[in-house]
């Protein structure tokens, strides 16, 4: 990654970073090096790119965060936020995706909420007096006449030219006896359902049934492919020979629980040992 950026300062060129991987090597994270941390900071700070376009530019919309503060330290006289939601109805939102493009425009946060947030939230309820809501009205149109030259509105209309009409297609496909025979094994062992595993009445199927959202993850692997759940058992199998090849003392509890997590990103599965003898099922099925 550092010779990567250290070709994009040297020749230039479009360079196209994530928001996180971009707050991780900002901020040094993960390298251990302190001379390679500087040098990460100096290419992506100090000095900045020509140009900085941020794509669904209202992940930038909480002003304290550390995404926020390292994207408004990047040195560069062009900046760009690009959204697609709206964000007129937060107006502290609103205003750190103004600062970020135009800094000190409508000046500090103190002073944007006391000239524009505050006026235009009192004159918007059922009880404001006439006062408040004249003061509202004026105030919103300040703000949207000091706005005029640095936010560009447009609703759907402008690609109404560019886009196909939309077509919406579902389509029911029936679970396969193996998906058939998995799925019911879930459902009656791991989720505590009684039945053949002779667990579904003890603390482990109780425990499985308060994590809805995690069984929704499991079962969609097993509908999708039987096979996926093949590779989450394989992906186990290098996190453990990982986890005992890594030395407690290089990382911290912090870092490998970060580490367990990435390696998850991609497969979302059974994870304990009865969810493993499905797998197990699958692949006796696939070298049958």
């Amino acid at each position: 990654r550092l010779n990567t950026l250290e070709d994009w300062r040297r020749y230039g060129g479009l360079l196209i970073i994530g928001y996180e991987m971009y707050r991780n090597l900002s901020m040094g994270k993960r390298v251990r090096d302190k001379q390679m941390r500087e040098r990460f900071r100096q290419l992506l700070r100090n000095p900045g790119p020509d140009v900085v376009v941020c794509d669904e530019g209202h992940v930038l919309r909480n002003h304290d965060s550390h995404l926020s503060k390292c994207i408004n330290e990047i040195r560069t006289l062009r900046r760009i936020a690009l959204t697609g939601t709206p964000l007129q109805n937060n107006l502290n939102e609103y205003y750190t995706m103004v600062n970020f493009v135009k800094p000190n425009l409508v000046g500090s946060n103190h002073e944007f909420q006391n000239r524009f947030a505050n006026p235009i939230r009192n004159g918007q309820h059922s009880d404001s007096t006439a006062y408040d809501v004249k003061l509202m009205k004026q105030r919103s149109h300040i703000l949207h006449k000091l706005l005029s030259t640095c936010v560009q509105r447009k609703d759907y209309s402008a690609l109404l030219k560019y886009l196909p009409p939309l077509r919406e297609y579902v389509v029911y496909v029936r679970m396969t006896p193996l998906q058939i025979k998995l799925y019911d094994r879930y459902m009656r062992v791991v989720m505590g359902r009684g039945g053949d595993g002779g667990d579904g009445d003890g603390e482990t199927g109780r425990s499985q049934m308060t994590s809805v959202f995690q069984s929704y993850h499991d079962l969609m692997r097993v509908w999708s492919h039987p096979w996926l759940v093949r590779l989450k058992e394989e992906r186990e199998e290098e996190k453990r020979e990982m986890e005992n090849f890594l030395d407690d003392e290089e990382l911290s509890d912090s870092d490998l629980s970060r580490a367990k997590s990435e390696s998850d990103d991609d497969v979302v599965a059974l994870s304990n040992d009865k969810k493993n003898d499905a797998a197990k099922e699958v692949a006796a099925w696939h070298e049958g």
